[in-house]
């Protein structure tokens, strides 16, 4: 009878035992399940965020005219006083071909006068006379060979521009030459490095200089930098490129962080291949966009995005970077993405486009600026 009585606790432990457990086992799964929604519930609001917010960036801003209006930016007094009252201007560096000139006839279009700044005289004053023709508006010429530049030429350019009133600045001069390759393999990679500087680096460096302390006495401008995907993306045989690119990116966004409470808003570019001198030898793509309704899109964002990619298919052409390279880091789809025959397009194979077919031979700086 005892033996009985015995048993039959044990039983009855091992049965509140199994109860434990399973009631323990269901709140553990009730717990995972509330975060796995969660988790579910965050990423689907911030895909939806992204996509509503690319989406006003994109296609609204320039139909509804969201962003800052730079015509009428140029046209208000902004409490201006001296020699650079008056109605404003727009300098576009690199502004004789390419992306610089683009933004140039855009800026033109919207009504706002514009300097266009190149080493070329010639072609500098026939695209002023270009653009006073077909827009009716002001448009002058300033002759600066970055890179050959040197203190007494930027203490002179910062003199002259200081004697009109900038309201918006526009850095879109690059260099064509020594863009691609391997680091090193140049025979006059010396050169190549300090022009590099001189004209991606140095232009920006000294055309925001000359104006910034003007836009912060009127508290009002503009500045808009050319960057390039290469910033934030390495790629090989871009190396010197990308670093550049890179420094214009942390520039512009340290300097929209610190000049924003004086009415100054910055804006880096990050822009993928666009049809200029710079990608003539890649092979054609759906991702390379004319540089007519790039600069159109770009200048729309200003003042809505301080960090854009100019134009949605660049915009597009990140996610798919985004997406390809983060389902390949993830194990459970290892296999999956191996055998898979919707295998999303690998990260090489997508940018497989963006080498040159053969090695520009040109040399000189142009505006090709961004347009990687």
């Amino acid at each position: 009878m005892a033996y009985l009585q015995e048993a039959g606790v044990k039983a009855l432990r091992r049965l509140r035992g199994a109860g434990a457990a399973l009631q323990w086992d269901a709140s553990v799964k009730s717990l995972l399940a509330a975060v796995g929604a969660a988790s579910l519930g965050y990423w689907v609001a911030r895909g939806g965020w992204a996509l509503l917010r690319g989406s006003v960036s994109y296609f609204l801003a320039g139909p509804l005219r969201l962003g800052i209006n730079l015509a009428k930016l140029t046209r208000d007094d902004h409490g201006a006083t001296g020699s650079g009252s008056g109605t404003g201007w727009a300098v576009v560096s690199g502004g004789n071909e390419g992306l610089g000139l683009a933004f140039a006839k855009e800026l033109a279009r919207r009504g706002v006068n514009v300097i266009v700044v190149g080493r070329n005289a010639e072609k500098l004053d026939m695209v002023a006379r270009e653009i006073e023709a077909a827009f009716h508006v002001k448009a002058d010429m300033l002759v600066m060979d970055f890179s050959r530049a040197g203190v007494e030429d930027y203490q002179r350019m910062r003199q002259r521009l200081a004697r009109i009133r900038v309201d918006i600045l526009v850095n879109a001069l690059g260099m064509v030459d020594g863009v691609s390759g391997a680091f090193g393999s140049a025979s006059n990679m010396e050169q190549t490095c300090l022009d590099m500087l001189h004209v991606n680096l140095m232009s920006m460096f000294m055309l925001t200089n000359a104006v910034l302390p003007g836009m912060k006495e009127r508290r009002a401008g503009v500045i808009v930098n050319l960057s390039s995907l290469a910033a934030v993306y390495p790629l090989p045989h871009y190396a010197l490129y990308g670093a550049i690119k890179a420094c214009v990116d942390f520039f512009s966004l340290a300097l929209h962080s610190e000049c924003r409470h004086h009415g100054i808003t910055v804006q880096s570019v990050l822009a993928g291949p666009v049809l200029t001198k710079l990608t003539r030898n890649f092979a054609k793509s759906f991702f390379i966009v004319p540089a007519a309704p790039f600069a159109r899109d770009t200048l729309s964002q200003v003042g809505l995005r301080s960090r854009t990619f100019g134009h949605w298919i660049h915009a597009l052409l990140v996610r798919t970077f985004d997406v390809s390279s983060y389902l390949r880091s993830q194990r459970l789809f290892r296999h999956f993405l191996q055998v898979s025959l919707a295998q999303p397009i690998p990260l090489r194979l997508t940018l497989r486009f963006l080498r040159p077919r053969a090695r520009p031979t040109t040399s000189g700086a142009g505006s090709a600026a961004g347009s990687l």
